[in-house]
């Protein structure tokens, strides 16, 4: 990648592409007596549509752990994405106050951003820039690699920067009985005793035979299993990915009827 130091050596930048993604990464290191770094960005998503038509196609939807602007324009969906990493936040109150209005003049070649701010508070940060195809979402943020994204770790009181203990995976703060890499499968809360609240298959009889309906979250992937023991679990079908949207939806899938007891269940992992 590329990397940029201030002259006296306390803000030094590497930005880097990787490999097969439509993003940009910069890591950010902080010395010298410098704490804290605030970073604007002026996102123009659609230039040419933007000098026509203002703002008027945006939409904005940002938390703490990232700002996606959409601009929708007669040739689909054009997205742009901020992320920040563990370390940094958007400053979802520093933006601007006319979103929607149409305040360009066309032909005069104006430049017309949108702008999100990003604090970044800790020696060391990550923020990402993602241009994210078809509106899709970017891959959640997850610094410390323990499988739970930075975003959801945040809401939930634990420390995305930690992958032990009672902040990793493997761990129940909660006493429940869930770790934390299945409470944020099953859409659960890790610090809330909540494990009766897990999803459950509801079967319904129908003249082929059952239709089996569960709920499913975005990033997921859903895979069916039957056993007529309990002992043995055999894959039915093809695995269930949801969709990265806000809600996935239930799925629903009919089984033919069987001359022996069967048995279902769902086997949920991060979608790859």
């Amino acid at each position: 990648g590329w990397t940029f130091t201030s002259s006296d050596g306390a803000l030094i930048k590497t930005i880097t592409l990787p490999s097969g993604r439509d993003e940009l990464v910069a890591d950010y290191s902080l010395s010298g007596g410098i704490s804290k770094l605030y970073l604007r960005f002026g996102l123009s998503p659609d230039p040419e549509d933007l000098l026509l038509r203002g703002q008027q196609g945006l939409s904005l939807i940002m938390d703490a752990a990232s700002a996606r602007l959409v601009n929708t324009t007669a040739d689909g969906d054009v997205p742009v994405v901020v992320s920040a990493g563990t370390g940094a936040l958007i400053q979802t109150a520093a933006t601007d106050d006319d979103l929607g209005e149409y305040d360009s003049v066309n032909m005069r070649n104006q430049s017309l951003v949108q702008q999100v701010e990003v604090e970044g508070a800790a020696p060391q940060f990550r923020v990402t820039l993602s241009l994210a195809e078809d509106g899709a979402e970017p891959p959640p943020i997850d610094a410390d690699g323990d499988g739970l994204p930075d975003a959801w770790e945040l809401a939930n009181g634990l420390d995305p920067g930690d992958a032990s203990g009672a902040n990793g995976a493997d761990g129940d703060p909660d006493s429940d009985g869930l770790v934390n890499l299945a409470e944020w499968l099953m859409g659960l809360q890790p610090l809330m005793a909540d494990a009766s609240l897990q999803p459950r298959i509801l079967i319904t009889r129908i003249a082929s035979g059952f239709r089996l309906e569960f709920p499913t979250l975005p990033g997921r992937s859903y895979q069916l299993q039957v056993s007529d023991s309990l002992a043995t679990w055999v894959d039915q079908g093809s695995p269930h990915v949801s969709p990265p949207a806000a809600d996935a939806g239930p799925h629903v899938i009919e089984v033919p009827a069987a001359d022996d007891a069967r048995f279902f269940r769902v086997r949920i992992r991060a979608a790859e």
